[in-house]
């Protein structure tokens, strides 16, 4: 119950896995992961089927539990507006690193055009959260 609770997902307890979205499922996996009281976490696109909040939450929670608990997430996405709130960005183009650093040296225009190929591609920092988009 408390990896339940550490993750968000305690409402979920007295249902059935089968019955819950795919957003709650990703959840209730955080959850599993957590009961294992580890010390790293390795996601793979763990947001791919949240909602815009369900999103949110989720970092929220790695960010907290990093925090509260120093647990170490090595998180794999393409979402970059997620990304804001880690400490460190690896982003990877053709599988070799392209940039390293802070999300403010990695999110930059000219790194992301670079690593999309696209010259239209546009990030903007704003404090803890970047905005990424194409001009069409």
């Amino acid at each position: 119950m408390e990896a339940l609770e550490n993750a968000g997902a305690a409402h979920l307890a007295a249902r059935s896995f089968t019955s819950l979205s795919g957003g709650e499922r990703q959840i209730v996996i955080l959850a599993r992961a957590l009961a294992q009281e580890p010390r790293l976490l390795l996601l793979d696109e763990p947001s791919s089927s949240l909602d815009l909040k369900h999103r949110a939450d989720l970092i929220r929670t790695l960010v907290r539990l990093r925090e509260t608990k120093h647990l170490s997430v090595i998180m794999i996405t393409h979402d970059l507006q997620l990304t804001g709130s880690f400490d460190q960005l690896v982003a990877l183009r053709c599988g070799e690193v392209a940039a390293a650093g802070t999300p403010d040296d990695v999110l930059r225009d000219h790194l992301l055009r670079d690593i999309y190929g696209d010259p239209n591609v546009r990030a903007q920092r704003m404090g803890d959260q970047t905005v990424v988009w194409v001009d069409l």
